[in-house]
């Protein structure tokens, strides 16, 4: 019997949670990487019928299920140019991903670790769960915390407004945890009246951008990011135009979040804005 070759088109694997409302994780991601012309296989890592930030929610674990779910992949002979990996609700749900990025080594890795903001972690995150996140770390390349994230990863004391030299010493210590991490963004600091990313290589050093704020804060802007990003890197960009692209097409759906009026839980209507990503 011939078998089909499922690795004619470029693929990423991107494991997150699927939320049915609200415009973030998987919802978003998906739809993003497909319009970059990338065929992107979801790994969902919980079910939730809308976000955490509303009232209340409904969930459904699959966790549990992770590693017969990727295990039908690897009959498949899968290969990826590209992974992702966001929320987790457990260490189980970590350790299948960390057993299946082992066993891609030509992917472009890329971790955003969803621990916390504002100086504090999440309330459904545990310090257990922190810890398992670590383990990722030595097979990315490619590592999107937030501030507070970063400073949980290092052990470094939060400081809500850091100086350039201290995002560039937290870069430092991320690298020293991962002998192939070469490329660090650290999203969300604040820069007066404009919001910043400091972007940190390996070969060339850090250096902070802001851009002009559009609008209130809204759910599921960081997943956009991070999917552009992943999409981009995998495409051949440089992790700067990357991150250029990704704040033009941010600030568009932004734009129109708020001519629409939409309250700041629903996420970005980025479908009404696909044409200019």
């Amino acid at each position: 019997m011939i078998m089909s070759n499922h690795n004619l088109q470029k693929k990423v694997a991107v494991f997150n949670d699927f939320t049915g409302f609200g415009r973030c994780a998987l919802t978003v991601q998906l739809p993003l990487l497909s319009a970059l012309g990338l065929q992107c296989c979801p790994v969902p890592t919980v079910l939730f019928s809308n976000h955490t930030a509303f009232p209340s929610h409904h969930r459904m674990e699959t966790e549990q299920d992770l590693p017969a779910y990727l295990a039908e992949w690897e009959k498949l002979d899968l290969k990826f140019e590209g992974i992702a990996t966001g929320y987790f609700t457990s260490g189980a749900g970590i350790e299948a991903a960390r057993s299946f990025l082992e066993k891609q080594d030509q992917a472009l890795i890329l971790v955003d670790p969803i621990m916390g903001d504002h100086g504090r972690m999440y309330s459904s995150c545990t310090e257990e769960r922190a810890q398992k996140l670590k383990d990722l770390l030595p097979l990315c390349d490619v590592l999107t915390p937030n501030l507070t994230e970063a400073c949980i990863l290092t052990g470094t004391p939060y400081t809500e407004n850091p100086e350039e030299p201290l995002l560039h010493e937290l870069c430092e210590k991320l690298v020293l945890l991962s002998p192939r991490l070469s490329k660090i963004l650290i999203t969300g600091i604040e820069c007066g009246d404009r919001l910043g990313n400091y972007v940190y290589e390996k070969e060339t050093g850090g250096r902070l951008v802001c851009f002009p704020r559009v609008g209130i804060s809204r759910a599921g802007t960081g997943d956009v990011m991070a999917a552009i990003l992943l999409g981009d890197l995998v495409n051949g960009l440089r992790l700067s135009d990357a991150l250029s692209h990704a704040q033009r097409f941010l600030a568009a759906c932004l734009q129109t979040a708020s001519e629409l009026g939409l309250p700041p839980e629903d996420g970005i209507p980025f479908e009404l804005n696909l044409a200019k990503l």
